[in-house]
């Protein structure tokens, strides 16, 4: 393959070059000739005339194909020009398609080129010239390409006449761009088998050992936020009209960033300043051609509805260091043949450094052809279209058996004057302030956001986990007490129910905790037994009532005790095994745990990241913990999708399937704390395997033997209370009585001396008076929180508890809760809802030995009692309903001993209340209009409760008006209910 080319500034020069022409011709052997006539501000019969003068005196087998340009680079910047550029090839095909087409039928047009390239074997390149700014040249490529998409197209346009308000010389006179538009306008062309003011030419390069070499180079880069067009209809011109931008006029969009006005000189003044959107994958500049007397801006290429804009800048170095990869990529290639197509706007954005960018290609390869559309064409594996402000080069050559490049390189690396281009420097300034500004914001609305949310995390803990402290602690309490085994399933039902939500409010928790890495890894010793039991035990329930086999796959040579994370391994496994369950509908789950190899040197290490800030065992085992399903199987493209959060796989068949979408996303991290990873094989429509691979410490290596026949399959659950402690003494403090009565409750058969206060300033008296084996602190409480007092009472020289251990009570459990606590002094951290083993497990532990009487398995329990039917008066007591409270309470006797706590704090809640309205210390007054409504509400307060609920959310608004409107009313209403039942209490009902 030869390629040569001709320059000249007029076409009585250019008539040296055809005695060279015929020369080549008559004594190069060639398979196909090609003369490519580029050409500026020539008359449309002078080069017509010129052309014939070519075929006259040359190879009549000679194609040619032209068009206008809107300059031509190495003639720059005035005048007419000529490029000629001969390329003659020794294998390859070339055929020139003219297709005449006006605005409306582009289609059809098309759909002729695509025919011509079904007939051809290898087309590797098609050259296409574009004449008519009406014409929607994007339509046109996409439908023609269709089928040959590796192969690439490129190319330019030619434009009637320069944009309105554009110049491409720095310092042209608005008479001097309206002359240059002139030459334009009469003179716009592209020519193949004969001149066309309007349609295509198409030059079809094709071969079985054509090779190609295809880069798209750019420089700039989005800065700045998202904008927003509105697209118009029927542009007069161009592919796209944006009549708005973020719901301002589209040509506003410069005043406010540049501090451009849309006079003459707007084109020049926005250069450095393209917009770009992204699109599969790639950045594309815009630049328009035009704007209107309503401020709205033409394109050239089609924008998609929705789809945003951003500002981009480049500097000097980024454009030519985007055209120097390119040239380093080219050299590499070593092309026979070489087309260059430059936007414009990088000449008018370089100026004298322009050169710059196809100086070197000029030693890759002399006969180069370099053109300047009035925009570029670009299109490859579906990808691109039309283009501003690119650098283009597209390498041919032949005579080796290559396959071409699969993928295209994109080498991307306040005072207004008007009458004139404004320097850089002034556009940067007002540029840079106004993206400046709009990074403090974007910080600003960020920090908001995320405040925001720890303050949502940490309401909704304080909100859901408080009433299911109530109902899990009630429903306990059932469990205890009741013999009635239908009345046990119900509540074996509520448990259930009551700790799903609590998961659910556990996985949104502890997504928090990991998203500011302060999920915290505590290893401990545990018997694998246990955990497989506890796992077993969680599916089982599940499976059965789906009618699916729970199968175990347990290595007898596991050792019996290690030393890690228990929770978090259990938790990780108990997410996969669920989720295993409720993806499959027939057959069985199979929880497989093997031993894959022993101790080894390089484990240590490892064991480390399982077990972090602890002194591991020497020894350790490497196990493979695997859950295999039967199930619907994901999709292989939804795989990479399975550990996004809130996401769930083929949404609308599992649209019935429960869960937050959270589960495998913390499993995921949770691994990755542990130097572990999450791994999945699935097949669509047969089922799924997750596993992972995790070292833990060996404590006792003894193995862990046959582990399926020793599980303990669950029963009603009949409590038995583990010790008794009647000599020890214990405080609670919560300023929610519910809480303290719920804490009463559960430890009434340990027989343990139960104290409480409500307040902070309560407890501080009550260790004054009395010496206690453990304290119980709420966190959030008004006027002294939980670790104000604990404060208090490490400084307190009357203390007569300084050393009971101070356990933190709280529904806080957001990230950093526990550091947060240990940190200020507390022994421990109870959450609520309160776990009534955990609560006796850790009374066990804490207080002293002697005092604690263990009892004995086979016990008996004591007989209940048998409770009371709901008392008559109740019913008539207005503003209660008795019913309600009897339903929230479970029992008569729980109902009464709430109804009894509520009336004994009326007076003084609504004294505190009324003194926290007057004072406008809305932060105490929103803590006890809460725990108003939590007690309310138990007690079938209703209406209480509701006005209560409506000052909480105001409180929390600041919401003073509603406030002050409705304060008096409750405060009225809450007292009257003491009232009400102020008789029944003083003879002793309540």
């Amino acid at each position: 393959m030869i390629q040569k080319k001709f320059l000249y500034k007029d076409i009585s020069a250019a008539e040296e070059a055809i005695p060279e022409i015929r020369s080549l011709l008559e004594n190069t052997p060639h398979k196909a000739a090609l003369l490519t006539f580029y050409e500026k501000g020539l008359a449309a019969g002078d080069v017509e005339t010129y052309i014939k003068h070519i075929k006259d005196s040359g190879d009549p087998d000679l194609l040619i194909a032209g068009i206008t340009l809107t300059m031509i680079a190495e003639l720059m910047p005035e005048g007419e020009g000529i490029l000629l550029n001969l390329i003659l090839t020794e294998e390859s095909d070339i055929e020139v398609i003219t297709l005449p087409c006006s605005p409306g039928g582009e289609e059809n047009a098309a759909d002729i080129l695509k025919l011509k390239l079904d007939s051809r074997d290898d087309v590797k390149v098609v050259e296409l010239f574009s004449s008519n700014m009406r014409l929607n040249n994007t339509l046109f490529i996409e439908n023609a390409m269709k089928g040959h998409e590796d192969s690439v197209l490129f190319g330019t346009t030619t434009i009637k006449g320069l944009p309105t308000k554009m110049s491409v010389v720095e310092e042209a006179s608005v008479v001097e761009i309206e002359q240059i538009e002139a030459s334009f306008e009469s003179n716009e062309f592209i020519f193949g088998d004969g001149i066309l003011q309007e349609g295509f030419v198409a030059v079809v390069f094709s071969g079985e050992k054509l090779a190609v070499q295809a880069n798209y180079a750019l420089g700039w880069s989005p800065i700045g936020r998202r904008l927003y067009p509105e697209l118009g209809s029927s542009p007069d011109k161009g592919e796209t009209v944006v009549n708005t931008i973020n719901c301002a006029a589209a040509v506003e969009i410069y005043k406010e960033y540049l501090g451009v006005y849309p006079d003459p000189y707007l084109i020049s003044n926005i250069c450095e300043f393209p917009f770009m959107v992204e699109r599969d994958g790639i950045n594309i500049c815009l630049i328009p051609i035009d704007c209107g007397k309503n401020g709205e801006l033409y394109f050239m290429m089609s924008l998609r509805k929705g789809e945003p804009l951003r500002l981009s800048f480049a500097s000097h170095d980024e454009v030519l260091n985007a055209s120097h990869s390119s040239l380093l990529n080219m050299e590499n290639f070593k092309p026979e043949a070489l087309f260059l197509t430059l936007c414009g706007n990088r000449i008018n954005f370089l100026k004298e450094d322009a050169h710059l960018e196809w100086d070197g290609f000029s030693k890759t390869c002399p006969g180069h052809a370099l053109m300047h559309g009035a925009c570029e064409l670009f299109y490859h594996k579906g990808k691109g279209g039309i283009l501003n402000s690119a650098h283009l080069a597209i390498g041919l050559k032949e005579g080796e058996n290559m396959v071409p490049d699969s993928e295209h390189s994109f080498l991307e690396v306040e005072s207004l004057r008007h009458g004139r281009i404004l320097p850089l420097s002034d556009r940067m300034s007002v540029f840079l302030s106004k993206i400046t500004s709009e990074l403090k914001e974007l910080a600003n609305e960020a920090d908001r956001a995320n405040k925001a949310k720890s303050a949502f995390l940490s309401h909704m803990s304080h909100e859901i986990r408080t009433p299911i402290n109530a109902i899990l602690g009630m429903d306990e309490m059932i469990l205890r007490e009741s013999s009635e085994d239908e009345i046990l399933d119900y509540a074996e039902d509520i448990r259930s129910a009551g700790n799903n939500l609590l998961g659910i409010v556990n996985d949104v928790l502890d997504f928090s905790k990991i998203e500011a890495g302060k999920m915290t890894i505590i290893p401990v010793e545990y018997e694998i037994r246990s955990i497989i039991n506890d796992l077993y035990n969680i599916v089982r329930m599940r499976a059965d009532n789906k009618g699916l086999k729970v199968i175990l796959d347990i290595d007898p040579s596991i050792p019996s005790v290690l030393f890690g994370d228990e929770n978090r391994i259990k938790q990780v496994v108990s997410n996969i095994l669920t989720n295993a369950v409720k993806y499959t509908e027939k057959g069985s789950v199979t929880l497989s745990i093997r031993k894959t190899e022993d101790s080894s040197p390089e484990d240590r290490d490892a064991l480390k990241l399982s077990c972090p800030g602890e002194n591991p065992p020497d020894s350790s085992v490497r196990l493979l913990v695997t859950v295999k399903d039967t199930g619907i199987g994901i999709r292989p493209e939804d795989v990479k999708r399975l550990f996004r959060k809130y996401e769930r796989m083929d949404e609308k068949r599992n649209r019935m399937v429960e869960g937050t979408g959270l589960g495998l996303n913390i499993s995921k991290q949770l691994l990755e704390l542990m130097g572990s990873s999450l791994s999945v094989e699935s097949i669509y429509g047969e089922g799924s395997t997750f596993g992972f691979e995790i070292i833990q410490g060996v404590v006792n290596d003894e193995p862990v033997g046959e582990v399926k026949g020793r599980l303990k399959n669950p029963e009603h659950h009949r409590y038995r209370v583990k010790f008794t402690a009647e000599d020890a003494r214990i405080l609670v403090v919560d300023d929610n009585m519910v809480n303290l009565n719920v804490i009463r409750k559960l430890l009434k058969e340990t027989r343990i001396q139960v104290d409480t206060a409500v307040s902070g300033e309560e407890a501080l008296g009550l260790v004054k008076k009395n010496e206690y084996d453990v304290i119980f602190l709420d966190h959030l409480m008004p006027n002294m929180d939980g670790p104000e007092t604990l404060e208090h009472m490490r400084r307190m020289k009357d203390n007569r508890s300084e050393n009971a251990p101070v356990i933190s009570l709280t529904a806080n459990a957001l990230s950093g809760a526990r550091d947060q606590y240990l940190k200020a002094g507390f022994r421990d951290y109870l959450s609520k809802p309160v776990d009534p083993q955990n609560l006796e497990d850790m009374l066990y532990n804490y207080i002293s030995p002697e005092k604690i009487r263990t009892v004995k398995k086979n016990d008996e329990r004591p007989e209940r009692e048998v409770k009371n039917p709901l008392p008559e008066w109740l019913n008539k007591v207005s503003g209660i309903d008795a019913e309600m409270g009897l339903k929230n309470c479970s029992t008569v006797e729980i109902y009464l001993t709430a109804l009894e706590c509520f009336y004994e704090v009326i007076g003084e809640n609504a004294d505190e209340i009324e003194e926290y309205w007057k004072k406008k210390d809305w932060e105490n007054y929103t803590i006890k209009v809460h725990a108003l409504r939590s007690s309310a509400k138990l007690i079938g307060a209703s209406s209480l409760a509701g006005q209560a609920e409506i000052l909480e959310k105001a409180g929390h608004n600041s919401d003073t008006e509603v406030i002050f409107q409705n304060t008096e009313r409750l405060l009225n209403d809450y007292r009257a209910l003491k009232g009400e039942l102020s008789d029944h209490y003083n003879k002793g009902l309540i």
